[in-house]
């Protein structure tokens, strides 16, 4: 067998188990398994949302920092997520409810918004950004030396809105790892209260 072919793990941090292991008891900070066995997988209690997140730093900083009581289920998806960890992805999707939201969580720039649309349809239902968001990229994003594109998506897409100021000239990238990891809820809040306020129009 060809183990070099063989996907890489998928890491899920959460209150979850595996299969009728009871894994409450050891608590570990992460689950590596097989993309192929994320069926699995079992919520010990319905999470407060799903994160999956680009890069492995990040990743432990957000379940270390910001959700060391695991309220959400976080998955490291290992960069550009393999054809066999999208369908892992797809399938615990379908274990969590309609209400759950989802989020992603990448780099400011045309990878990330890739990245994002791939998981978008990897799981079939809308999906929103993570601390990726125009305001933050213009607050602390750099201006790129060289230009690529981003993702073509349909603007009901959750990453339509950066994908089109990412076509921009004078855009600015940034990687994520220049943020401090916060919970999705936190981070929208926040997004909102920063984000100037619309100008008024006139007749």
């Amino acid at each position: 067998m060809d183990w070099s072919a063989s996907p890489p793990p998928l890491l899920i941090a959460g209150k979850i188990d595996l299969d009728g292991a009871d894994l409450s008891k050891i608590s570990p900070l992460y689950l590596g398994i097989t993309p192929k066995e994320a069926d699995r997988v079992r919520f010990r209690e319905p999470p407060a949302y799903v994160l999956t997140i680009e890069n492995f730093a990040s990743f432990n900083r957000h379940i270390a920092e910001a959700d060391s009581s695991r309220l959400g289920t976080t998955m490291y998806v290992g960069g550009y997520p393999s054809l066999a960890t999208q369908q892992a992805l797809r399938t615990i999707a379908g274990m969590i409810s309609e209400a759950t939201p989802i989020f992603h969580w990448s780099d400011i720039d045309p990878d990330g918004t890739w990245i994002f649309r791939t998981i978008e349809r990897a799981v079939g239902r809308p999906i929103r950004p993570h601390l990726m968001s125009v305001e933050i990229a213009e607050r602390s994003g750099q201006v790129p030396t060289r230009k690529s594109a981003p993702a073509r998506c349909p603007p009901e897409s959750g990453i339509a809105t950066l994908a089109a100021y990412l076509a921009e000239d004078g855009a600015k990238t940034l990687e994520q790892e220049e943020l401090d990891p916060m919970l999705p809820g936190v981070a929208t809040l926040t997004a909102a209260l920063t984000s100037p306020e619309p100008s008024a129009s006139c007749d």
